[in-house]
C-alpha cells in the first residue's frame, strides 16, 4: 500500500494570473515525479478559497492527487479573522503535512500560514507569484 505524502498549499485569493497557474503546475509536476519515484500518493491540503487554492485543487485533480479541503467554520466565530486563523492552524495540526508550498504574492494570509507551518516544524517552500 503506498504511503501518503501530504502537502499543504497556501497563497493569495487574488492570484488568478497565468504565471500563478504555471508556477502551481510546475510544482505539482515535481510532486508527481516524486510520487512516481517513491511510490507515494500525493495529498494536497488547502483552504478552499478562490485564487491559489482553487487553482491547486484543479491542478491536483489533473494529476490524480487526493485533495483535502478545510473550510473555515464561519458560523462558529464572531470574527472572520479568527475563523480563518483557526482553519490555518487546523490544516497543520490535524493533517500534519510533510511540506508546505506557499505561492507567495506578499499577502498577510499567506505569510500567516507560512509562520504557522514553520512554528510546527513543517518545511516551507516559497514560490513568488504575481496577483
Amino acid at each position: 500500500m503506498p504511503s501518503h505524502y501530504r502537502v499543504l498549499v497556501t497563497g493569495s485569493r487574488e492570484a488568478q494570473t497565468a504565471g500563478a497557474r504555471a508556477a502551481i503546475a510546475a510544482q505539482f509536476d515535481r510532486l508527481r515525479d516524486y510520487a512516481n519515484a517513491t511510490g507515494s500518493r500525493v495529498v494536497i491540503i488547502h483552504g478552499g478559497a478562490r485564487g491559489v487554492d482553487s487553482i491547486a485543487h484543479a491542478e491536483a485533480k489533473k494529476r490524480h492527487f487526493a485533495t483535502v479541503v478545510v473550510y473555515p467554520q464561519w458560523d462558529d466565530y464572531d470574527s472572520p479573522a479568527k475563523a480563518a486563523y483557526d482553519r490555518n492552524v487546523q490544516m497543520v495540526t490535524e493533517f500534519q503535512p510533510a511540506a508546505c508550498l506557499a505561492f507567495n504574492a506578499g499577502t498577510r494570509g499567506t505569510q500567516h500560514q507560512i509562520e504557522i507551518a514553520q512554528a510546527h516544524g513543517v518545511p516551507v517552500r516559497e514560490i513568488p507569484i504575481q496577483r
